[in-house]
C-alpha cells in the first residue's frame, strides 16, 4: 500500500512538472511572438520612411498642378488645374487664359519661400504625387482657395470658399479640366486624391 501511495505521489509530481513546463513554454512562445510582431512593425515603419520621397529647392511650374525639379516631375495630389491652353469665361462674356494664370500662380508660390514636397506614390506617367508646403500653408490647398484649381480630396472647404467669393475660375462659367482634356482628346490625366494630406496637416500644423 505504501508503495502504491509513493508511486501515486510521484505521478502527481511528474504531471505537475509537465503542466508547469507547458505553461512556461506557452509563455515563452507568446513572448517570442510579441517580439516578432514588434520587430515587424518597426520594419514596416522604416520601409514607409524609406519609401517617402522629398524634394526642396527651386521648383518650376509645368502647369497649374505640376512642378519640376531637375529631371523630376511632381504632380500636386488632390487638385486638378486648368490646362495651359485652356481659357475660362468671364461674367461679361469675355474669356481669360485661366490655364496660364494657374501656372503663373503656382510658379509664384513655389518660388516665394522654402517649399518642401513629399510623396510616396506615382501616377501612371511616373510622376510623384506630392503634397507641397511652406511656412504659410499647403500649396495644393492654396491653389484651390485662389480659385485656380478644382478639388479632388481634402480641399472641398477651400473650393467652397473660392466658389462663394467668385474668384478665379469661379468668376464665370468654366469647363472642368478633365472634361476639357477629354474634349481636346488629350491624354487623360485623372486627378488623384492626396493620401498624405492629413499627415502633412498634423505634422506641419498648418492649413
Amino acid at each position: 500500500m505504501q508503495g502504491f501511495v509513493c508511486h501515486l505521489r510521484k505521478g502527481i509530481v511528474i504531471e505537475e512538472g509537465r503542466s508547469l513546463a507547458g505553461i512556461r513554454r506557452r509563455i515563452s512562445d507568446a513572448i517570442v511572438a510579441l517580439c516578432m510582431l514588434a520587430l515587424a512593425l518597426l520594419i514596416i515603419a522604416k520601409l514607409d520612411q524609406v519609401g517617402e520621397t522629398r524634394f526642396s529647392g527651386q521648383f518650376l511650374a509645368v502647369d497649374g498642378d505640376t512642378l519640376s525639379i531637375g529631371s523630376q516631375r511632381l504632380r500636386l495630389a488632390g487638385i486638378d488645374a486648368p490646362e495651359r491652353d485652356q481659357s475660362c469665361a468671364r461674367p461679361n462674356g469675355g474669356r481669360w487664359p485661366c490655364g496660364n494664370a494657374a501656372q503663373e500662380e503656382l510658379e509664384r508660390r513655389a518660388r516665394a519661400g522654402d517649399v518642401e514636397c513629399a510623396g510616396t506614390q506615382r501616377d501612371k506617367y511616373h510622376r510623384l504625387l506630392v503634397i507641397c508646403a511652406d511656412g504659410q500653408g499647403i500649396l495644393n490647398a492654396r491653389m484651390v482657395r485662389a480659385g485656380l484649381a478644382v478639388a479632388y480630396g481634402d480641399y472641398q472647404g477651400e473650393q467652397a470658399a473660392a466658389r462663394a467669393d467668385g474668384i478665379g475660375i469661379w468668376s464665370g462659367p468654366f469647363e472642368l479640366p478633365q472634361a476639357w482634356r477629354r474634349r481636346q482628346k488629350l491624354a487623360e490625366d485623372a486627378p488623384v486624391a492626396g493620401s498624405l494630406v492629413d499627415w502633412w496637416r498634423g505634422r506641419l500644423g498648418i492649413n
